[in-house]
């Protein structure tokens, strides 16, 4: 299960807020961090544009050896480090923040992504 460890601006714009307000902020050393499964954002994003939500699944290792084969011929979109990306696992507390201060993120990513979705949709 790979994780997206994203916080909306608006959410850390709150998280400064608090900081800047509340004295038990001062000097402290907050991680801010919404994380949510990848495939929840793809899974959203892909029912907002009424597509298939099946998500292909590959191993990790045939991606590698298929990227790095492949960019030795041609600019692949797809690279190492994207790769590490999105099947990155790490995660990082915020319980800190939500202890010192109270701060909980108001903003779904899952529920962002197809806001912006629906933003490019109108620019088009």
């Amino acid at each position: 299960m790979s994780i997206a460890t994203y916080i909306h601006v608006e959410d850390v714009a709150d998280a400064l807020i608090k900081c800047a307000l509340d004295k038990r902020g001062k000097n402290q050393i907050f991680n801010l961090s919404n994380d949510c499964k990848f495939s929840d954002i793809v899974s959203a994003v892909l029912l907002y544009n009424n597509l298939k939500c099946s998500l292909l699944c590959c191993p990790e290792k045939v991606v590698r050896a298929l990227v790095l084969f492949f960019s030795q011929f041609i600019k692949l979109p797809l690279t190492k480090n994207r790769i590490d990306a999105l099947v990155s696992k790490t995660t990082y507390s915020s319980r800190k923040i939500q202890e010192f201060l109270a701060f909980i993120p108001s903003v779904s990513i899952a529920e962002f992504a197809v806001e912006y979705s629906k933003t490019i949709d109108a620019e088009k």
